[in-house]
């Protein structure tokens, strides 16, 4: 039986990986670090909570700290959790909403259609390999709480699906679909997206505000990703578009025709409106620069008849005429003799 739906899952575990503060602890499932909690892992785990173990985690005390191991994330939410620091599960309800007390492997086990497969792969889909498990999210990335790097709940990069700038990457062995998770609304979005959309057309300049992906068509398939937004960089839209279906805006990409989403499924904002731009072609063969002057640093050098954005900025120096142009992702410049708008 469903408890909760892919995106809400997906949304819970980013929170808790970019809001709460965490700490891997095994046996955890969202315990505030308090001096019971500690106790109570060293009297179910021994072994592995031992005086050197206990004393670490006592100076996370006071400090709004939440424990989980890697299923504990996963049952964590699935019963509720909500970060409530007065109580002593953080919020969940044990064993609540007909979820069992069940290891990695079997949470797994339960899962239908495992695949190693990873261009099917959908957000809160689950991600596994031996003795451990984490929540795919999209876009290249999961959640997982692991001890392997920084001892938390993190984002990393699906090794299986290539790197990802900024994220320790993890490949993983299979991925399937948790009967505890609700995934209609992404099936559907995944099928209907590209059908039916309203489309607007737009000359916007975005600022990236994260790691987008680029896609062939406005869809979250994973296999029709061809690469990825620099943050902070810029990028020029001709058209806007929101796919029936689907709660997510997208635009199109002026200079290659591919499409990014301008927010994330759970409304996370990926990228901010710089401005407009006009859209003019070089006249000649005409060199961009870093600043508006004939010293300014190459960027690049662009053949008679390509296309550039203009972002309406000018400026004179050296007796020259510039024009400031949006290339690359960068803010650079143009010898406005060169360019016909």
């Amino acid at each position: 039986m469903a408890v909760i739906k892919a995106q809400d899952l997906v949304s819970k575990v980013k929170d808790i990986a970019q809001k709460y503060k965490t700490v891997y602890c095994w046996g955890s499932f969202g315990f505030p670090i308090t001096s019971y909690n500690i106790d109570r892992l060293s009297k179910n785990y021994p072994s592995i909570y031992n005086i050197a173990k206990k004393e670490e985690l006592k100076k996370l005390i006071g400090e709004k700290y939440f424990a989980f191991d890697c299923v504990g994330l996963i049952k964590g939410v699935l019963w509720g959790f909500n970060g409530d620091l007065n109580k002593a599960n953080g919020g969940t309800v044990y064993c609540s909403n007909g979820v069992s007390d069940i290891d990695c492997n079997t949470m797994f086990d339960l899962c239908s259609g495992k695949t190693s497969d990873f261009s099917s792969v959908i957000p809160g889909e689950f991600l596994w390999m031996q003795g451990h498990i984490g929540v795919y999210i999209g876009d290249g990335l999961a959640v997982e709480a692991t001890a392997s790097w920084n001892n938390k709940v993190m984002i990393t990069a699906v090794g299986n699906m290539g790197s990802v700038s900024g994220y320790k990457t993890r490949s993983w062995t299979k991925h399937g679909k948790c009967p505890y998770v609700d995934y209609s609304d992404e099936i559907t979005s995944e099928k209907t997206s590209s059908s039916v959309a309203t489309v607007k057309e737009c000359n916007n300049i975005y600022i990236s505000e994260g790691i987008a992906a680029i896609r062939k068509s406005a869809t979250t398939s994973e296999n029709n990703i061809k690469g990825r937004c620099v943050n902070k960089k810029y990028y020029t839209a001709s058209q806007i578009i929101k796919p029936s279906g689907s709660n997510q805006e997208w635009f199109r990409h002026a200079d290659s025709g591919y499409y990014s989403a301008l927010t994330d499924y759970d409304g996370t904002k990926l990228f901010t409106l710089y401005g407009t731009y006009k859209k003019g072609i070089s006249n000649a063969t005409v060199k961009v620069r870093a600043s508006a002057s004939l010293s300014g640093a190459e960027i690049d050098t662009l053949d008679k008849g390509t296309p550039v954005y203009l972002t309406g900025k000018t400026a004179v120096s050296d007796n020259v005429d510039w024009v400031q142009v949006v290339y690359d992702g960068g803010l650079c410049w143009c010898a406005k003799l060169w360019i016909d708008c």
